[in-house]
């Protein structure tokens, strides 16, 4: 193969590489803009779907490190769910005394770690019903 030959090899090789290239600067671009256009669309579902992972995962915690009952676990998940979403629009100083009044049951009752747990799902909650409720324009 000769200098003029290896030349126009590496010429073509170079043109579809800067194909490629440009091909793919456009898939990223797009990707990015599906991306953050998806999650604005789609906020309720993969907050809920954050919140229903989160639980799960205190659950799971609460069940096999604690050696709570599990009805007893998702019971107290699912009130602390129906508390927060009770209590959606007040004012943020009725969740902040909640809260407090949750640490000192749990301290009252030497189940701290549990409790805590407990105030993670209430917190998550909250969030969820402020994202839920919350308008995007």
């Amino acid at each position: 193969m000769d200098t003029k030959e290896m030349k126009a090899s590496f010429s073509e090789k170079g043109k579809q590489l800067k194909e490629k290239m440009k091909k793919v600067n456009v898939n990223t671009d797009f990707v990015k803009n599906i991306n953050k256009e998806w999650f604005v669309e789609n906020r309720k579902a993969c907050m809920l779907s954050a919140f229903a992972a989160l639980s799960l995962v205190m659950i799971l915690v609460s069940y096999f490190a604690l050696s709570v009952p599990i009805v007893a676990v998702c019971s107290f998940v699912i009130l602390e769910t129906l508390l927060c979403a009770l209590l959606n629009n007040t004012p943020i100083w009725v969740h902040f005394a909640v809260l407090v009044l949750q640490a000192a049951a749990g301290f009252y009752f030497e189940a701290v770690i549990f409790i805590v747990l407990m105030i993670v799902i209430y917190i998550a909650a909250l969030l969820l019903l402020y994202v839920w409720t919350k308008e995007v324009n």
